[in-house]
């Protein structure tokens, strides 16, 4: 189990000098929250990695609002498809981006050559207040002919806490217990009702 706001890094299979991290930090601004992710890959092998894409599995109903990618300091431009509802089972869509995409469009041609450095972000936004389960994501690739793919562990991210109300609300709750204990004194005035203490 993963916390807010973390970094871990992804398990190689079969193992090799290809480092993958995953890290990711969350914030919310009138009840919504933005996870925004940070997906990097290093290539510490002396060859290039090719057919290389990127996935992550999420609870159906989250929105994936913007994403961008780069090579070392160069931005590339890299082919995303999803949600794709129900490749696994119903309550979770597949987002996947393809970074190197032999035979389609050049502009997802994108080796990652040895000694370089792959960065894609993307933010997932999510109007649900309740807890978000991210259950599994993944990295796949080749080199040499051989093919790699990562593993990785669930992330639990905590329901919305309870709404401390603002200054603002306070006045209000202020301005409405005052009023009625106005209120109420103007009654027992107008009444004559008497309250007794008891000794």
């Amino acid at each position: 189990m993963a916390p807010a706001d973390a970094e871990s890094q992804e398990i190689l299979n079969p193992p090799g000098n290809v480092e993958v991290l995953y890290g990711y930090t969350v914030s919310q601004n009138d009840g919504v929250r933005f996870i925004d992710v940070t997906r990097t890959v290093f290539n510490g092998e002396l060859f290039n990695l090719s057919s290389l894409y990127m996935s992550d599995r999420l609870p159906a109903g989250l929105a994936i609002d913007d994403f961008s990618a780069r090579i070392g300091i160069s931005p590339i431009d890299v082919y995303y498809s999803g949600p794709i509802p129900g490749q696994f089972d119903v309550i979770y869509d597949m987002h996947q981006w393809v970074i190197d995409f032999p035979g389609h469009d050049e502009l997802y041609n994108n080796l990652l050559r040895a000694g370089h450095l792959l960065t894609v972000n993307y933010r997932i936004v999510a109007e649900d207040p309740g807890e978000i389960v991210m259950p599994f994501r993944t990295v796949c690739y080749y080199g040499l002919n051989n093919g790699y793919f990562t593993t990785s562990d669930t992330i639990f991210i905590p329901p919305l806490p309870a709404e401390i109300p603002t200054l603002g609300q306070w006045g209000i709750i202020l301005l409405s217990i005052s009023l009625f204990a106005v209120m109420s004194a103007a009654v027992i005035r107008k009444t004559g009702l008497t309250i007794y203490r008891s000794q």
